[in-house]
């Protein structure tokens, strides 16, 4: 403590001595030590990329000028590197043809085909909704 006064800086506790091993003090500018970590730190943060999940929605019986537009919003997501979940909602009778549903769904996974894969096959949940999740195939 004497030497930091005498240097007029700060003594920091680095590491804290444990089972018998010493504790770490460094005698260091603090206020510049906390600057120089803030920096390193976003730092790392600009270099991470936040990947979110876009959900589209769709239903058994959809048109095909409307499937195609939904195709192009996804296709968009994906070329932004998020990911995609496509929920088709049955309802009421619709609920009876559950492979009409299943082959809508196909047909829009196949579609996408060339940027992005499937992360599993589709499945149902909760008797109402069939659920698949599209991963963007990284790029070369």
């Amino acid at each position: 403590m004497e030497k930091a006064a005498e240097y007029e800086l700060d003594l920091v506790l680095i590491n804290q001595g444990k089972d018998g091993r010493p504790s770490v003090a460094k005698i260091i500018d603090y206020g510049k030590f906390k600057y120089e970590r803030k920096k390193k730190e976003s730092e790392s943060k600009k270099n991470q990329k936040n990947v979110e999940t876009k959900e589209i929605r769709l239903r058994p019986n959809i048109d095909t000028h409307d499937i195609d537009t939904k195709i192009k919003h996804a296709r968009a997501f994906l070329e932004k590197g998020n990911r995609v979940k496509v929920s088709l909602a049955f309802r009421g009778r619709e609920l009876a043809n559950k492979d009409i549903g299943r082959e809508t769904l196909n047909k829009f996974v196949q579609a996408l085909a060339d940027i992005g894969k499937p992360d599993k096959n589709p499945k149902l949940i909760n008797g109402r909704f069939l659920d698949v999740l599209i991963m963007p195939i990284a790029k070369k």
